[in-house]
């Protein structure tokens, strides 16, 4: 889809002589739009549960929030996690967005806040056991009591999109998509932001358009690529 979404977007530069963006300054683009859709996926999820529960949504809009839970199930990921012997935690992932369920030895972690855990290691009937482990996170690090707990912890957590980067080799004096670079990756976000991809680029280009305007130029320019072939 990356080639797709840069081709549109330059044609809507071309077309309208708006310049010209190099590949690097398409990839960070790129990179900025597709987190913004991201983090963009929690508001709107969480605001079409609340309309649905204060029945302000129909049930044909109960669509719209399974696509957008199934868009962001795309990020839910599942991990082993390793200890660090010197602040005595466990690591949490470089790109986890946002912590689902932490595991040991397969059981579910019961989450406490950091405030509460001295209260609850004070009491022999409260107190976190093998059985029945909990954890606290700060920052990086997850605590987890009782802290002769090193190993068999795992996470399923949301993680931040991998960067987007549109590789190519130059031809002639231009850049032409190459797909097989080791470092090539595409967008993770599906295919219907497409239009929300190229926008916010176009966007980002400091040029003003309608979001109506971007499907007319994504079919104007797969027209035109389809006649170069023909």
């Amino acid at each position: 889809m990356i080639n797709d979404v840069r081709n549109t977007v330059m044609f809507i530069l071309n077309k309208d002589n708006n310049g010209y963006i190099t590949p690097a300054e398409f990839n960070l683009f790129a990179k900025q739009a597709q987190l913004e859709i991201f983090e963009q996926l929690f508001y709107d999820y969480t605001n079409w549960v609340a309309k649905k529960n204060a029945n302000l949504a129909r049930d044909g809009y109960s669509n719209i929030q399974k696509q957008v839970r199934e868009t962001i199930d795309i990020f839910n990921v599942q991990t082993s996690l390793s200890y660090d012997n010197v602040n005595l935690a466990f690591n949490v992932p470089t790109n986890a967005y946002y912590m689902n369920y932490v595991y040991y030895n397969s059981k579910e972690i019961e989450f406490v806040q950091p405030h509460k855990i001295d209260m609850l290691n004070s009491s022999k009937l409260t107190a976190p056991s093998l059985t029945y482990p909990a954890y606290y996170q700060l920052d990086d690090k997850l605590k987890v009591f009782p802290s002769t707990i090193t190993s068999g912890v795992s996470a399923r957590y949301i993680k931040y999109p991998s960067d987007p980067n549109w590789t190519y080799v130059t031809v002639s004096g231009s850049p032409v998509f190459n797909p097989s670079a080791v470092d090539y990756n595409n967008f993770e976000l599906p295919l219907n932001n497409f239009n929300d991809l190229v926008y916010k680029i176009i966007t980002y280009c400091g040029v003003n358009i309608r979001e109506m305007d971007v499907a007319n130029y994504a079919i104007n320019s797969d027209n035109l690529e389809q006649n170069k072939q023909s």
